[in-house]
């Protein structure tokens, strides 16, 4: 009977222990994930209490693009004065797909106006921009990442599909993520 007891609990102190390994593992497994994919190439967070985001989209743009754009989202940052644009998606058309070259004549200029107020910027695809007529989705996710306050991410490899992603919005006196944008 003191074998049977000691036996068992030998069996049970291993379980546990093997138990206990596994979810630390775990554990240490999503904290990695959260640790690259909760970052930002740029910090965000709140200022004076608040965090604005400005939501811009359906630019449709085209390699010769009326150059009265570029006037007009100036002075609605200088209005809104934004902590983040959120491009929703549209942002180029037609011969603006046609390669690399051709989507940076657009949107050079257009994120220019953002990077020259020092404005964090993130976008997001729409069904325009996945007509992709001479390379897919990830060469333009590439072309987007070019841009130093574009903090817009691929996402998760293992998730199905371009630009999900999290933008944590840190207090305005320290690193705690306060906001998600999602």
């Amino acid at each position: 009977m003191q074998v049977f007891m000691c036996s068992f609990l030998l069996f049970i102190v291993f379980f546990i222990g093997v138990h206990y390994n596994e979810h630390k593992n775990e554990r240490k497994t999503i904290m990695s994930y959260l640790d690259e994919n909760l970052y930002t190439k740029q910090p965000l967070s709140f200022k004076n209490g608040r965090f604005r985001i400005l939501c811009i989209s359906d630019l449709h743009g085209v390699v010769n693009f009326d150059k009265r754009i570029l006037r007009d989202l100036a002075a609605l940052l200088d209005n809104v004065k934004p902590d983040l644009v959120m491009v929703l998606g549209d942002l180029i058309w037609r011969d603006a797909m046609d390669s690399p070259d051709a989507m940076r004549a657009f949107i050079k200029p257009v994120f220019g106006v953002m990077e020259e107020r020092q404005i964090p910027f993130a976008h997001v695809f729409g069904n325009h921009d996945n007509d992709c007529v001479g390379h897919c989705d990830f060469s333009q996710q590439e072309i987007y990442e070019e841009f130093a306050l574009d903090v817009a991410k691929r996402g998760p490899e293992e998730i199905h599909g371009m630009g999900n992603y999290v933008l944590p919005i840190r207090a305005e006196h320290s690193d705690d993520i306060v906001y998600n944008v999602w």
